[in-house]
C-alpha cells in the first residue's frame, strides 16, 4: 500500500506510441526508487505482463474496445471500472496519463475520500482545432476542461516542460519537469557519416503541417538542391500525396524519399543510417507545452539533430556538439543553418556523433527527482 502505484492511461503497452516509450522510462526511475507501479492500459482485454530494461510490470486492461463508441464514452466519462482495480490493489498513488478530463475530475473526487494522492502525467497541451466535427468539439472541450480547471485539483503533476510546471506553480500545484526519454533496445549506434548527407524526418507532421513545418524543411533543402548541394531528405510516416494534399508544392524534389509509416523498431533500424534528425516546430501552444520522443531517439542511436527554437529542445542542444539550433521555423533560417552543416569538416562531424550519444538528456537518471517530487506531495 505505502509504495503502490497505479498509472492509468491509454498507452498501447509494451511498443505502443511515445506514450508507453515515456510511462515505462518513468514507471522505471519509481522502481529504483523502491516503488511498486503496475498499469492501467484501458484499451486491451484482460492482464498481461511487459518488460523493461530493469523490471517486469503487470499490466491490467479494462477491457476498452477503440472502435466503440461505448467504451470511448466510458473511458471519457466514467471510472467504474477503475474504481473496481483501486479497491483491489490499494495504491498509495495514482498517476493519470493525459486523462480525458470528466473522469479525472471523477477520479479526483474519489481518491481523495480514499485519501489517496493523484497525480497527473501531463505531456500535451493540444491546439484548438477549428474543425467542427464532433470529434474535434469534444476535443477541445476536454483540453479546456482538464488543463485550465480540473489539473488545478491534483495533488501533483509530472510535466513533460517547462512551460507547464510554471503555469501550474501559479495555482501551487506541486510539479516536476521529467522530458520524454527514449532510448534504442538495440545496440546499433551510428558510426560514420555518409558522404553525401542523409538527413530524415519522422513521424507525423500533421495536417497541412500543423504539427511540424515539413514543408518549410523540404522548400529550403529544394533551393540548396537547385544550387549544387548533393544530399538526400528522407520522408518516414508520410507518402508524396500525403505531402501534396497537406499543401506542399507539386515540384519534382529529386532528393526527396519518402516511406508509409513503419513501426518504431523499423525506424530504429533506420535512423543509425542516417546524419541528422530534423525537428522543424514553430512556436505555439502544442510545441511550447510538449516535448518531441524523437530527439532521445536519435541521441540514443549517435544521430544530432536540426531543431528549432521552441520549448524546452534547447535546453539538450548544443550547437556544434551534438546539432543545431535553427533560430526562426522560416526558410531563409533553415537554409543558412543547413549551408553551414555542409561546410562542416569530417572531424568536426564525427565529433557529434560522440556529442549525440553524451547528452545529458538520455545520461541523466531522473530517478531522484521524481522521488523528491513524491516524497514532496506526502
Amino acid at each position: 500500500m505505502h509504495n503502490r502505484i497505479l498509472y492509468i492511461g491509454d498507452f498501447s503497452l509494451p511498443k505502443g506510441s511515445a506514450a508507453a516509450k515515456r510511462v515505462m522510462t518513468i514507471a522505471d526511475c519509481l522502481t529504483k526508487k523502491g516503488y511498486e507501479v503496475s498499469f492501467v492500459d484501458y484499451f486491451f482485454y484482460g492482464k498481461k505482463r511487459v518488460l523493461s530494461s530493469i523490471s517486469e510490470y503487470i499490466v491490467y486492461g479494462m477491457r476498452g474496445d477503440r472502435n466503440s463508441l461505448l467504451d470511448e464514452f466510458i473511458y471519457r466519462n466514467q471510472i467504474t471500472r477503475i474504481k473496481r482495480l483501486i479497491k483491489v490493489k490499494s495504491p498509495k498513488f495514482i498517476i493519470c496519463y493525459n486523462y480525458p478530463s470528466l473522469a479525472l475530475s471523477k477520479l479526483i473526487k474519489f481518491c481523495k475520500k480514499k485519501n489517496i494522492y493523484i497525480i497527473s502525467d501531463c505531456t500535451e497541451w493540444y491546439k484548438k482545432e477549428n474543425n467542427s466535427s464532433i470529434r474535434n468539439l469534444i476535443k477541445n472541450f476536454d483540453t479546456y476542461n482538464r488543463m485550465k480547471k480540473v489539473n488545478n485539483h491534483l495533488n501533483g503533476i509530472i510535466c513533460v516542460s517547462k512551460y507547464l510546471a510554471d503555469y501550474y506553480s501559479k495555482s501551487n500545484v506541486k510539479c516536476v519537469v521529467i522530458p520524454t526519454v527514449s532510448k534504442s533496445l538495440n545496440n546499433t549506434v551510428k558510426k560514420i557519416f555518409n558522404k553525401e548527407l542523409v538527413f530524415i524526418f519522422y513521424g507525423d507532421c500533421g495536417k497541412h503541417f500543423s504539427k511540424e513545418r515539413l514543408d518549410i524543411v523540404i522548400y529550403a533543402f529544394s533551393e540548396l538542391y537547385n544550387s549544387g548541394y548533393k544530399f538526400k531528405l528522407l520522408v518516414i510516416g508520410h507518402t508524396r500525396s500525403d505531402l501534396e494534399n497537406y499543401g506542399l508544392k507539386q515540384e519534382a524534389y529529386p532528393f526527396l524519399v519518402c516511406l508509409q509509416k513503419i513501426s518504431n523498431d523499423d525506424v530504429f533500424n533506420i535512423l543509425p543510417s542516417c546524419d541528422f534528425t530534423i525537428i522543424p516546430r514553430e512556436k505555439g501552444i502544442n510545441s511550447i507545452a510538449g516535448f518531441p520522443t524523437k530527439l532521445s531517439e536519435s541521441f540514443s542511436v549517435g544521430v544530432p539533430v536540426i531543431v528549432t527554437k521552441v520549448g524546452d529542445m534547447s535546453n539538450y542542444v548544443i550547437d556544434d556538439v551534438n546539432g543545431y539550433i535553427v533560430d526562426n521555423c522560416d526558410k531563409i533560417s533553415f537554409k543558412k543553418k543547413l549551408i553551414k552543416i555542409f561546410s562542416l569538416s569530417s572531424n568536426k562531424l564525427s565529433s557529434l556523433i560522440k556529442g549525440a550519444i553524451n547528452s545529458n538528456l538520455i545520461k541523466h537518471d531522473f530517478s531522484n527527482e521524481l522521488e523528491s517530487f513524491i516524497e514532496d506531495i506526502c
